[in-house]
């Protein structure tokens, strides 16, 4: 139904167009067999077949024209002849219709090109969000679109006529012609942030100005919370001494945030590159980054190092290395963090010091000391417990061993049950009687010491278990021999 309806109005505008063509040129020669003015009356009907009916009803009027010119008013008349005398004649008739016609033709084209244009504006400002505000010279409004309205909360009616200054108070034509943020102001009296861009138009002696104003306050609201979050991310930076980077490994270009121009010591006018890093990295690590970077640059592998950078002043820092690879291989695009931790290398130096002086501390104890887990495997053991047995480290993690045969199943039980308040076993030692000792025991980690005072004359022994604070009784050589 709807296909055979527009095939039915094409035909009808069809039959129209071509018949107001026909109809002009029979109007033109009534008109013209009594008033002998033949040329200006088809010169007439092509104008309008042209304009009303388009290219198909122009040329069909020049046809048509040119055939009732040549037939009625050129000698010899009825025939479709024209004699050599009237050639000229006919020949400039011919050619000023023919480019009447093609004056009409572009005319209409141009006027149908600007209907077009005009639908598109009428649309474009009907349907744009931003405001679109047309002034005169002197800034009055004479038009406005919808989003107007919108933004202000003015009535259409109410703005034609007025200053723009009455929605935009510090609008200035002669300084605001470009681009400009400035403040608008509502009919209710509340402000907002506004984007103003304005562009003259030139229709002859009379200047107008057409612009956009668009509502920016989401936009400065994202922009303050983007600073906002960016000042957190700096504090954030500089507590912990962590600097973000981005490194692009084809084109060499480095980004620095503040924080990694302090922690190298580089002011933040210098353009950061690869050339600066390697002048701070410490002379004996440059080779090791280097090697990194090179193979990062091949294999697109994230990036985890640890480096020196020697300071200018002369002091050392401690940095890690964190990137991820973005990209792909031979295009690859890093995003770290370079994390200064000089403080956490100091404090593991300190840690290994002190354990290093602890443990030459218990080495030098002349007593068994051990830490031992809740199953009876011994953690640490001290020199004088490796020297008094005869083992390593290693085979001191089983002690059992050393514990004379006939006490075995006895010290494995207390162990196992970790209640005992006291444990009476004997030890074997290298080149000597096999020496008896108590222990007191704690649930969980059982830790104890033996202590042994040997006398010159008879070389007595006596030997010492400690746990916590309490003390076992003494205990004396036992006689036997070790199995």
């Amino acid at each position: 139904m709807a296909a055979n309806l527009w095939w039915r109005t094409k035909i009808v505008s069809k039959v129209w167009r071509y018949g107001l063509a026909a109809i002009s040129c029979a109007v033109a020669l009534a008109v013209s067999l009594p008033t002998d003015a033949a040329s200006s009356c088809f010169i007439f009907a092509v104008v309008v077949s042209s304009l009303y009916g388009g290219r198909g009803p122009g040329i069909l009027s020049v046809g048509l024209s040119a055939l009732s010119f040549d037939y009625f008013f050129l000698p010899p008349q009825h025939h479709f002849t024209v004699a050599l005398t009237s050639s000229p004649r006919f020949a400039a008739f011919l050619g000023v219709i023919v480019l009447i016609a093609g004056l009409m033709e572009a005319k209409r084209r141009a006027d149908k090109s600007r209907r077009q244009i005009d639908v598109q504006y009428r649309v474009i400002t009907k349907t744009a969000r931003d405001a679109i505000v047309s002034i005169d010279d002197t800034g009055r409004i004479f038009f406005l679109n919808p989003a107007t309205v919108t933004a202000f909360g003015w009535a259409a009616s109410d703005l034609i006529g007025q200053p723009l200054t009455i929605v935009i108070p510090d609008f200035r034509l002669a300084e605001h012609a470009t681009r400009a943020e400035l403040t608008g102001r509502r009919k209710d009296g509340t402000e907002f942030p506004v984007e103003v861009s304005f562009g003259e138009v030139a229709n002859g002696d009379r200047r107008s100005f057409t612009g956009f104003i668009r509502d920016i306050s989401v936009r400065k609201q994202a922009e303050a919370a983007l600073r906002k979050s960016e000042s957190y991310l700096a504090e954030a930076q500089k507590l912990s001494k962590t600097g973000s980077f981005g490194w692009n490994t084809s084109t060499g270009e480095i980004f620095w945030t503040l924080e990694t121009f302090r922690v190298f010591g580089v002011d933040l006018g210098v353009k950061p590159s690869l050339e600066i890093v390697f002048e701070r990295i410490h002379p004996e690590d440059r080779a090791e980054v280097r090697d990194f970077l090179d193979r990062a640059r091949q294999s697109g592998a994230d990036l985890d190092f640890e480096h020196r950078v020697l300071m200018p002043d002369g002091s050392v820092k401690h940095l890690q290395v964190l990137a991820r690879a973005v990209g792909e291989p031979g295009a690859v695009e890093y995003i770290g963090a370079t994390m200064d931790i000089t403080a956490r290398k100091q404090a593991e130096e300190a840690v290994r010091a002190s354990e290093l002086s602890l443990r030459l501390m218990v080495d030098s104890i002349p007593a068994w000391v051990s830490t031992m887990k809740p199953d009876g495997e011994a953690e640490t053991v001290n020199r004088q417990a490796m020297d008094y047995t005869g083992k390593t480290s290693e085979e001191m993690k089983n002690w059992l061993p050393t514990v004379h045969p006939d006490d075995r199943m006895n010290t494995a039980n207390c162990w196992r049950r970790a209640v005992e308040p006291e444990i009476r076993t004997m030890l074997r030692r290298v080149s000597s009687a096999p020496t008896a000792c108590s222990a007191g025991s704690t649930p969980g980690v059982c830790r104890c010491a033996t202590a042994e005072a040997i006398s010159s004359a008879g070389m007595s022994c006596s030997q010492t278990l400690m746990t916590g604070s309490r003390r076992s009784k003494p205990c004396e050589p036992a006689s036997g021999s070790l199995a």
